[in-house]
């Protein structure tokens, strides 16, 4: 019912016709192009070429622009070494659980503001996030660590599809209005 709902609904991706008590699907170019134009991309993390991969990773963040939103359960200044790729006029919206509140942390943080950088950070109130992603530009990277570790273990980044972006930012924001702005 779901999937005959959603295909009835868009109308621009696919035309339906009612044959007794069944609803028949027909895909529209519009449709095909959506399909095609969503395939997700995999890059797998290998730790033997860490330093590749951290540089693949910080070329993906240089590229952000806009407001970008950052949920990560665990953050620490080794967080922030990662986020120095983001360049210049990003608002970079940061939601994590556990923050690692020291020194060093909040210097690193502070210093985002000197190079152009708005850096907003909350703590999620609820003991709610486990997945790692990053929303911009209508899309989302699925990451399979924490930026902390990055690197570290086996692990991989996923390029998501609209549709995953789109309903991640509905949650992501929910969280980030209830959350506590830190420090």
């Amino acid at each position: 019912r779901t999937i005959e709902t959603t295909l009835r609904g868009r109308k621009d991706l696919s035309a339906s016709t009612k044959r007794g008590n069944r609803w028949h699907f027909q895909i529209l170019n519009a449709g095909e192009q959506r399909l095609s134009a969503s395939n997700d991309t995999v890059t797998l993390v290998d730790p033997s070429k860490a330093v590749m991969a951290t540089a693949r990773l910080h070329d993906q963040l240089a590229a952000l622009t806009g407001t970008v939103r950052l949920c990560d359960p665990y953050f620490d200044e080794k967080t922030l070494q990662h986020l120095d790729a983001i360049r210049k006029g990003v608002n970079l919206r940061l939601l994590s659980r556990k923050i690692t509140d020291n020194g060093t942390t909040r210097a690193l943080a502070a210093a985002f503001a000197a190079k152009g950088v708005s850096l907003e950070i909350k703590k999620a109130h609820a003991d709610v996030l486990h997945d790692r992603y990053i929303l911009h530009s209508g899309k989302i990277l699925i990451l399979g660590t924490s930026l902390n570790g990055f690197g570290k273990k086996q692990s991989f980044v996923i390029e998501g599809g609209v549709d995953t972006a789109a309903a991640m930012t509905r949650e992501f924001d929910g969280l980030w209005n209830k959350g506590t702005v830190w420090p």
